[in-house]
């Protein structure tokens, strides 16, 4: 039955007159409360808002079979046989809440060449949550904290592990010479040399001046009949003979390298001297023998013949 109104109603809230038509959250239209009491409260194209995702909900019976979109948690809902309201015959038949699908003309300034489908697509995108939107803005470098792949402007590093581009790597390469340029130096060009860290200049001239030289050592004293093995570091090796008559076998180094230099000199005392077997170099002489005190020689190792050669 239809009641005419003389005048029209000005509501004093923010409350909507009719609750059915204006649900704040999703689950109130999901639920149909008990015994599904709702469905008897909702008529054939009922349509309603949800202030959660702004999004218009149709009461409606489903257009194909188990279609699907409806919002219902215990899914669509059958009425019973003989359940007639304002004349429309609602018995056996399935409804659900379905989004409300627009027409062109129900859309401002859509194109009508523009699918629907799509539209209400991207509609779905907008009305995301502004939570989960912000959470993928918070994701996202800035626009300006980044060198995109399509840039054209040039861009300098200034910190350790700022990007580079590949024209700042090419104008680097470009820097440096393709062949070594050697020029000669005159007796007053400048020489750089550090010195504890600190950084020093001297000129040319100055390097045919001879200042200490120094070298690196080994003293060692014997008193009894052993074998001495020469360090493998250094050049130079002293040997102490403490008592007379000792016999000492001499071992070289066991793996020298091409060019390497050993000499060994013997003090105080007349000693015995084998050439003792380290490694498989051979010598070129041999320096066995009973040498008297100050006795000194020097060999130089040659990796192609893995000889070791006197030189003095």
């Amino acid at each position: 039955m239809a009641v005419n109104i003389l005048s029209s109603y000005l509501n004093a809230s923010q409350v909507p007159y009719d609750a059915k038509l204006y649900a704040v959250n999703l689950n109130d239209l999901a639920e149909l409360g008990i015994n599904s009491n709702k469905a008897f409260t909702y008529y054939e194209d009922l349509n309603v808002d949800c202030v959660e995702n702004h999004t218009t909900y149709v009461w409606r019976e489903e257009l194909s079979l188990n279609e699907t979109g409806g919002i219902l948690t215990n899914g669509t809902y059958v009425y019973q046989a003989g359940v007639i309201a304002n004349g429309i015959d609602y018995g056996g038949r399935k409804f659900n809440f379905f989004p409300k699908i627009l027409t062109n003309a129900e859309v401002p300034g859509l194109d009508s060449k523009v699918d629907l489908a799509v539209y209400t697509d991207a509609l779905v995108i907008v009305n995301q949550s502004i939570a989960d939107i912000n959470a993928e803005i918070a994701n996202k470098a800035a626009k300006s904290n980044v060198l995109e792949k399509d840039n054209t402007t040039e861009y300098l590093p200034t910190a350790d592990y700022h990007p580079t581009t590949k024209k700042f790597v090419n104008d680097l390469v470009n820097e440096v010479p393709t062949t070594d340029v050697v020029t000669a130096a005159n007796a007053l060009s400048i020489v750089e040399i550090f010195q504890n860290g600190v950084k020093k200049q001297i000129t040319v001239s100055n390097l045919t001046n001879e200042y200490i030289r120094k070298a690196e050592h080994s003293v060692v004293s014997v008193s009894t009949s052993q074998s001495i093995a020469l360090s493998t570091t250094f050049s130079l090796n002293i040997i102490k003979v403490v008592n007379p008559g000792l016999t000492l076998t001499i071992l070289f180094p066991p793996n020298p390298v091409e060019s390497q230099i050993c000499s060994f000199t013997t003090l105080t005392n007349t000693v015995t001297l084998i050439a003792g077997v380290s490694g498989t170099a051979s010598f070129d002489p041999t320096f066995a023998g009973a040498p008297t005190a100050g006795y000194s020689v020097k060999y130089v190792y040659h990796e192609t013949d893995d000889n070791w050669y006197f030189t003095r």
